[in-house]
């Protein structure tokens, strides 16, 4: 003779098994609405369809956007392709000020001649 047992089978779910579901995957409520839990629900795996709230992400903090402008006057000498000693010095400064600067998205340089050249 042979005995079977009928033992109650609980198959995963959308839920992991932490609510009763039924046949549909539908979570099983009582008759005030409340969801069935099972002994492996945790307030961390409530869901929101029995209560919880969603968590919502904030947007990523847009970028900052900082315009700076940075100036230095380097004159040359008449029909000369170099700096005077005072021109090289303040594009030196001008150099390391721009290397504190975390990111450079483009750098504008202007010149001007005299009449003659």
């Amino acid at each position: 003779m042979m005995l079977f047992a009928a033992l109650p089978a609980h198959a995963i779910n959308k839920y992991g098994c932490i609510y009763a579901v039924d046949p549909y995957d539908k979570i099983v409520k009582d008759p005030y609405g409340n969801c069935i839990r099972t002994p492996f629900w945790t307030p961390e795996k409530n869901v929101p369809e029995c209560g919880a709230v969603a968590v919502v992400e904030p947007p990523p903090a847009a970028p900052v956007v900082e315009t700076l402008t940075l100036g230095a006057d380097a004159y040359f000498d008449f029909d000369k392709a170099s700096l005077k000693p005072a021109g090289r010095a303040k594009l030196d400064r001008l150099s390391s000020d721009l290397r504190r600067v975390a990111s450079v998205s483009s750098i504008l340089i202007v010149g001007h001649t005299d009449s003659k050249g």
